[in-house]
């Protein structure tokens, strides 16, 4: 526990925080993988104990019901990804609430994903068309009319950087690129066989391709933005 003279609050109220919050406690603030309150005086102890409380009891009751949905998204946004990753198993959730809480997680717009591809990472592969329940109904209808070849674009960092991710709009790759400071725009002809997913819910026209190319994967070309 750690603060800048605020510190005092802590240790020295009538009601002190419990020993959890003391240890989410820093300059001022607790800040904890659900929720995160400034403390202004030694009476807000009462109340971030009752919620800490609260909370917990919550994500008991979420854990013992198998109720998956609620105990993600009761963490903030910046930890459901990890939430998710620590503590679910193979086998742990029926194959479609799996794959359909990977695709509700990836499509968060609160959520700021790490540098890796969540999706390749979490979702589940081992029954017939698990990877489908990635999608939602319409996306799954745009999926599967894809042609044997689709046009799409990725904006990155450097020119050797082809990740799995991709859109099938020119104008949102140029976006990312001019918002993110990711200079490079590449062009590919990508082979459909080899797309995982597609996700239009952040309104992205998001493509996921499988972790290697499959033959006909073309770079089509590469430019600088900006």
């Amino acid at each position: 526990m750690n603060g800048t003279g605020e510190g005092d609050l802590v240790s020295h109220s009538s009601i002190p925080l419990l020993p959890e919050l003391q240890a989410a406690y820093h300059d001022g603030y607790v800040s904890t993988r659900w929720f995160q309150r400034k403390i202004r005086s030694s009476a807000d102890h009462l109340r971030l104990n009752q919620l800490y409380r609260s909370t917990m009891l919550k994500l008991n009751r979420a854990i013992a019901a198998m109720d998956w949905e609620t105990y993600v998204a009761m963490h903030l946004p910046e930890y459901r990804e990890s939430a998710f990753m620590e503590h679910f198993e193979v086998g742990e959730t029926p194959a479609p609430l799996h794959n359909q809480l990977v695709g509700k997680i990836w499509t968060d717009d609160e959520i700021l994903h790490s540098g890796s591809c969540f999706v390749l990472s979490a979702m589940r592969t081992d029954f017939p068309h698990t990877v489908d329940d990635l999608m939602t109904r319409s996306e799954l209808e745009v999926r599967r009319d894809f042609p044997e070849f689709v046009t799409a674009y990725r904006s990155h960092l450097s020119w050797n950087q082809i990740g799995p991710c991709w859109t099938l709009s020119k104008q949102v790759a140029i976006d990312f690129a001019l918002n993110e400071r990711w200079p490079v725009l590449t062009t590919a002809r990508i082979p459909s066989c080899s797309i995982v997913a597609y996700f239009e819910r952040r309104g992205e026209d998001e493509i996921v391709l499988r972790p290697f190319a499959a033959p006909g994967f073309e770079i089509l070309d590469q430019q600088t933005i900006g």
